[in-house]
């Protein structure tokens, strides 16, 4: 790509995106999952969630099994945000149906969305608003040679409220 962007990158962001679109339901309580079919989401590392124009340490990415759709956490945002990746939907989760471990998030088949639009992509990363907030998914760079606190609160600013564990 002309703009130097990495493909390989924006194609994995695309994918996690793709979660959106199943319209399935997010549930909390351990006994209405246990009933419906659980599918495992693997947290994926390689994007920021950025919510207008800032990193948003509590956001998240998990892709679905399939790889076809995202299911984005961000405290900003303040709704589970899910990606369908071959329509670009963009929906909200509206009721039951997610639990989260530790870098999982089980999704039950029974999980209940809404349309809320579609996403797009400016110079390879998705963009999307949601209410009056600006998100996009901006790809994660590697870290080399020394990395210092500072250089890594930069880099990834969610490992804040781990560091007081090292």
């Amino acid at each position: 790509m002309s703009n130097g962007r990495n493909p390989e990158t924006f194609i994995l962001i695309h994918k996690m995106l793709l979660l959106t679109a199943l319209g399935l339901s997010v549930t909390t309580a351990t006994a209405s999952m246990a009933a419906a079919q659980v599918a495992v989401w693997a947290a994926v590392d390689v994007a920021h969630v950025e919510v207008n124009g800032q990193i948003d340490p509590t956001g998240a990415l998990y892709q679905s099994p399939d790889g076809q759709m995202t299911l984005i956490v961000s405290g900003r945002i303040g709704d589970l945000i899910l990606f369908d990746l071959p329509t670009h939907a963009l929906r909200r989760v509206s009721g039951g149906g997610v639990q989260f471990g530790e870098g999982t998030a089980q999704i039950s088949d029974s999980l209940r969305t809404e349309p809320i639009g579609t996403y797009s992509a400016q110079d390879s990363i998705p963009v999307f608003r949601v209410d009056s907030l600006s998100v996009r998914m901006v790809p994660k760079t590697l870290l080399t040679g020394e990395v210092t606190p500072d250089s890594l609160l930069r880099h990834s600013p969610e490992w804040g409220p781990e560091m007081r564990f090292y």
